[in-house]
């Protein structure tokens, strides 16, 4: 038999992810407004976050078919959500160039106009996508799995703290915590972008193992979701700045021979690389500022405790219902 308390904040948690996602992949179809891509694909992660900590809530065989569902839509929304966030970057980019930076437009201009080509392209794939997850069913079968827990419960009045929901809560948030400090040692090396994109990816998870959890200790994390929220934002800018470092690299060499097969030589390239080049250029310097910052901002909150915290907190909340009650029974 699962804990009930954990399987009620299991519920809670999903369904509001459920009918986020369901909400939001409407207006990704029609792709007016980015933010709904943007949203879609924030509550996939959400949603997979979840399912996973939640996972012997449910069938393996279940846990199969949604997850693999929600991970192929998610690469989709992924990928054009990328696409929004370069062409929005650039527009404004674009706009920001002075009278005296005008030399550098053609370059920018051309950059943008491949990024919107890219982006038409890739909407009919996102929209096929989205139609086939709808197809799929997995929403319609997640709600279905939490209304039958739900109705289980009907007129029981379960807390959502417990031994057991403690108990989860520490080994998943020790393990996440251990694995985000455990990649500090790359800030020391300003090359070290795998490092760097690890750090940010166990920042991620973190954030959402916290926030999952959030509701069994009344809302007494939310300092520390704001400060793992600030780590993964500070790393997942510096990695879009790698991300333009490769990209400008790989478009200079492939627009030049555009250049090359339509007039026969590279001369009118000359005024298209100097704007990429200057791209280049500001966001390899904005990489060494964003570092230098959140190196500042991670060694302030470690010396604050902000980690020894959580960990304490957690252990704290796990002993308090060790000592006034047996760990209830699991599947």
């Amino acid at each position: 038999m699962i804990d009930q308390s954990f399987q009620l904040l299991a519920c809670q948690y999903l369904h509001a992810h459920v009918e986020k996602l369901q909400n939001e992949l409407s207006g990704a179809k029609i792709a007016e407004d980015i933010e709904c891509i943007h949203q879609s694909r924030v509550a996939t992660r959400q949603l997979r976050a979840g399912l996973i900590f939640f996972d012997i809530c449910f069938s393996a065989r279940k846990m199969k078919k949604w997850l693999s569902q929600i991970r192929r839509v998610a690469k989709k929304l992924g990928t054009a959500r990328d696409r929004d966030v370069q062409v929005q970057f650039i527009g404004e980019f674009l706009s920001n160039l002075n009278k005296r930076q005008r030399r550098y437009k053609p370059g920018i201009n051309r950059l943008l106009l491949r990024l919107r080509q890219g982006r038409e392209k890739i909407q009919p794939e996102v929209v096929k996508s989205v139609a086939a997850f709808n197809s799929s069913g997995v929403l319609a079968d997640i709600h279905g799995e939490i209304e039958k827990v739900l109705f289980s419960f009907k007129g029981e009045q379960i807390p959502l703290q417990t031994q057991f929901v403690f108990q989860h809560t520490q080994e998943r948030v020790t393990g996440q915590l251990r694995e985000l400090c455990s990649h500090q040692g790359s800030l020391a090396d300003p090359s070290d972008k795998d490092g760097h994109h690890r750090m940010r990816i166990s920042a991620k998870r973190l954030r959402y193992t916290l926030e999952i959890c959030d509701a069994a200790f009344e809302g007494e994390l939310g300092p520390i979701i704001t400060d793992v929220k600030k780590t993964q934002t500070y790393l997942g800018d510096i990695h879009d700045c790698d991300v333009w470092e490769d990209y400008l690299g790989r478009f200079i060499v492939e627009e030049k021979q555009r250049t090359v097969d339509y007039f026969g030589h590279s001369r009118p390239f000359v005024s298209i690389q100097r704007g990429l080049d200057y791209l280049n250029g500001r966001c390899v310097k904005r990489r060494d500022i964003l570092l230098g910052e959140f190196v500042g901002y991670w060694n302030t909150i470690s010396q604050e405790g902000s980690w020894d915290k959580l960990q304490s907190m957690i252990d704290a909340r796990l002993k308090e219902y060790q000592e006034s009650s047996p760990m209830n029974p699991t599947a």
